[in-house]
């Protein structure tokens, strides 16, 4: 069975048409920190850390190239970002992304696990979407700077008294538009409702850690196995992310200081009652994993 990071990866759909070449694509551009609207949580960042094959010893800069949705702010896909690199169409984006993924066993193993994680942390990002116009493209490709350091590990924390959402306060609601954004695309494709629950720590920050799988219980929609197997793990993977957006309140609603214990919380994703899977959601290339 493939590592939990790559099941992601696989599951991971790049655009195609009937053939790809009358779909345009805009770029490449650099991706500034302004753009992005929900970074790397730290439970995210720690558990692919210790996916890594080999960790770096000081701070190691990854360039990528990643096409991205433009009116969703979604990275879709990414290959490692070269000088000269231009895609002016879908096809050509394939190309990249299909001869990347046939050259799994070429580069050193180390040096794929760092690109290959680099990407799944990029494509659990999102960016400030784009309205869409006259002249505007829904691709995009964008150059992403991921850095690895030794501070992205994140031990284990002790278990401690488990607290349920109902026993706290959060120091702001919690925006549902984030699930919304964070839905992985293949999940909608297959349109999977799922619920995930987790245990995350609290922070002496009154911020969430999470390091523990947790549990998924699906509800409806059913993928093919291939796509399946990446698919709990990326909704995983988006109820970190999620949960890291949660500040809480400094004390419980029984008085008691929250920091230090542990905090269950579940989240539902689903497509809304009546909405469908983005139009433009291309069919998924397992061919290029």
């Amino acid at each position: 069975m493939l590592p939990l990071f790559l099941m992601l990866l696989a599951a991971t759909p790049a655009p195609a048409g009937a053939t790809g070449s009358e779909i345009k694509v805009a770029g490449p551009e650099k991706a500034k920190a302004s753009d992005i609207v929900l970074p790397l949580g730290d439970s995210l960042r720690a558990v692919t850390w210790e996916n890594l094959a080999e960790k770096p010893t000081a701070p190691r800069h990854v360039a990528l190239a990643c096409l991205v949705m433009t009116s969703e702010g979604t990275p879709v896909s990414c290959v490692p970002a070269t000088p000269r690199l231009k895609v002016a169409n879908i096809a050509q984006w394939n190309a990249l992304f299909d001869a990347y993924g046939a050259a799994a066993t070429t580069p050193p193993t180390a040096e794929r696990s760092l690109t290959d994680i680099a990407a799944l942390r990029v494509v659990n990002t999102r960016l400030r979407p784009e309205r869409s116009g006259k002249g505007k493209a829904d691709w995009k490709v964008m150059i992403f700077d991921e850095v690895f350091s030794p501070t992205d590990a994140r031990p284990h924390p002790p278990p401690g008294e488990a607290l349920a959402m109902s026993a706290v306060t959060l120091e702001k609601n919690f925006d549902p538009d984030i699930l919304r954004m964070l839905y992985p695309l293949v999940a909608q494709r297959y349109q999977m409702a799922a619920r995930v629950t987790i245990t995350c720590h609290i922070e002496q920050t009154l911020t969430l850690l999470c390091r523990e799988p947790g549990r998924i219980d699906a509800e409806q929609g059913q993928a093919p196995a291939a796509e399946a197997e990446g698919i709990y793990p990326a909704l995983v993977f988006a109820s970190y992310q999620a949960a890291s957006t949660i500040r809480l309140a400094p004390k419980a609603k029984d008085g008691r200081d929250v920091a230090g214990k542990d905090l269950t919380l579940s989240f539902r994703w689903a497509l809304p009652p009546g909405e469908t899977p983005p139009s433009a959601l291309p069919e998924p290339r397992p061919e290029g994993r």
